[in-house]
């Protein structure tokens, strides 16, 4: 993970140094930002094998249990080429996904011993108690974006972005019985490469401080998808990858996606 964030930070600082040197250089038009900075909240809604009804479709295999959480992003964009109504960026994003949901009941599930799960078991809600789970997901993306101006002010755009997304997705899974007694499992820090799609509008309101709406459309386990038994007490692995020599559920390899609807303020920084 070390490696891909230095690669990812070298390759950016190289096209960086590239942008400004044309940009001293260029005699284009003037109004458009030369660096865009986005922040932004919102809503993320879990799909495909992340979305779930509970944490019994976790332990069971199913899906991945969770709904809808509250997300945050920050994109550093830089200009590389502009035109009179458009613009070529290259952005880095910075988010943070969040997924919760809770249980019908607890679930007869102790803090996992190593080698867990078991080979041909499944499991169910007990009369009683409570379960909850959340899982979190913090990803960084490297991408080009495509923005198409409005009007000849170049206030108003419309903005589309694909870019490669790196995600350690991470979570815990509570249990408590109707007697009160709390127990919980841990994800392992689980590294995953995929796709993140933007689709969004901005509106500067001066030279330096605007607003931003849209969307975003993330695949997140597209590349690194494995399965594996417990390696340590309490911590299972994301087994997002068919095996089923691991158990009998994993007949499948499972898709962890999410879209994200978004607003917020955008700081523009010098002139392109």
């Amino acid at each position: 993970m070390k490696k891909f964030t230095v690669l990812l930070s070298v390759v950016f600082l190289i096209i960086i140094f590239t942008s400004i040197t044309s940009h001293c250089q260029t005699t284009t038009d003037k109004n458009k930002p030369f660096v865009t900075i986005d922040v932004s909240g919102g809503m993320d809604l879990p799909l495909l094998d992340l979305k779930g009804t509970g944490p019994l479709g976790f332990y069971n295999f199913q899906d991945y249990g969770v709904s809808a959480g509250p997300s945050t992003a920050i994109n550093v964009k830089v200009a590389v080429l502009t035109r009179k109504m458009l613009q070529l960026r290259l952005y880095a994003i910075f988010g943070y996904a969040h997924f919760s949901n809770d249980g019908a009941a607890g679930i007869d599930i102790p803090a996992v011993p190593v080698g867990w799960p078991p080979q041909n078991k499944s499991f169910s809600y007990l009369n009683g108690g409570t379960s909850y789970i959340r899982i979190n997901q913090p990803y960084t993306g490297l991408g080009f974006e495509y923005a198409q101006y409005t009007d000849r002010d170049a206030k108003s755009s419309f903005n589309f972005g694909l870019d490669v997304v790196a995600s350690v997705i991470t979570g815990r899974a509570y249990e408590t019985t109707a007697t009160g007694e709390e127990t919980f499992n841990t994800l392992h820090g689980n590294f995953r490469v995929g796709l993140g799609f933007n689709l969004f509008w901005n509106y500067r309101f001066s030279n330096a401080v605007g607003i931003n709406l849209g969307s975003r459309a993330q695949w997140s386990n597209i590349i690194g998808k494995s399965s594996g038994s417990s390696d340590e007490s309490g911590y299972v692995f994301l087994n997002d990858e068919a095996n089923q020599t691991v158990n009998f559920q994993l007949s499948n390899s499972r898709n962890l996606a999410f879209v994200s609807f978004f607003g917020g303020i955008s700081f523009y920084i010098g002139k392109r």
